[in-house]
């Protein structure tokens, strides 16, 4: 397995993530914290609704997201949209077990990053959509839902209960968070639009080594 030495002019790092599937290689910057310093960052957060670039990391609450994906059944090449995927590791855990996968985010050099890991470990099965889910929808049908680490603000709460609601279909949608306050009222959100949630407590590793715990929300999405 060949690694790339920067994937948009960015120095690489890897992280291997074990899975039934099989060891998950996900590519991301060498130094995250260097992206928060660059003052392009901070000109973007003014100009672009307080936008940052926490897409740098594989965060706690996207791996179990890919575990828990993968303790379900296979998806047999039914149709996985991710929000917000960041490096897209919960998605590509889904397209490594059998969905096909659309992962979108708002930002470009995430979108590369989560294309550059596809392209490594082999999965085809995986297509690419810069989309803000904040002002615009996914066109078409989707069987699973997923999302990890996406109310890291109290504000997003609302916005993403009505994405689910709306774009859901008929299938199930997946939200992962890592028991943040911030997350507080998300289930309410959910309910006042129709959808049962059930809630799963899980644990994973985060990027320093720390076992962190956090909760898989598993949404019926509302009955159109």
């Amino acid at each position: 397995m060949k690694f790339p030495d920067q994937v948009n002019g960015f120095p690489v790092s890897t992280y291997s993530i074990g899975l039934p599937s099989g060891t998950l290689v996900i590519l991301g910057p060498a130094d995250p914290d260097a992206i928060l310093d660059d003052p392009r960052t901070e000109q973007r957060f003014y100009a672009e609704d307080e936008h940052m670039p926490y897409w740098a990391r594989p965060w706690a609450a996207s791996r179990m997201l890919a575990e828990f994906i993968q303790h379900r059944p296979r998806g047999d090449g039914r149709h996985a949209v991710e929000i917000g995927c960041g490096l897209g590791l919960a998605g590509l855990a889904a397209a490594a077990w059998g969905w096909r996968v659309t992962l979108t985010d708002y930002d470009a050099d995430a979108l590369a990053f989560a294309r550059a890991s596809a392209d490594l470990n082999g999965l085809t099965n995986v297509e690419f959509q810069r989309l803000d889910w904040r002002v615009c929808g996914f066109p078409g049908d989707v069987a699973l839902l997923l999302a990890a680490d996406v109310l890291f603000e109290q504000r997003w709460v609302d916005p993403v209960a009505r994405f689910i609601a709306e774009h859901g279909g008929r299938g199930l949608a997946l939200v992962s968070d890592p028991d943040r306050g911030t997350a507080a009222g998300f289930a309410a959100a959910l309910a006042a639009r129709g959808m049962s949630v059930q809630r799963y407590s899980r644990t994973a590793m985060d990027t320093d080594g720390q076992r962190a715990e956090g909760t898989i929300y598993e949404i019926a999405a509302a009955k159109r």
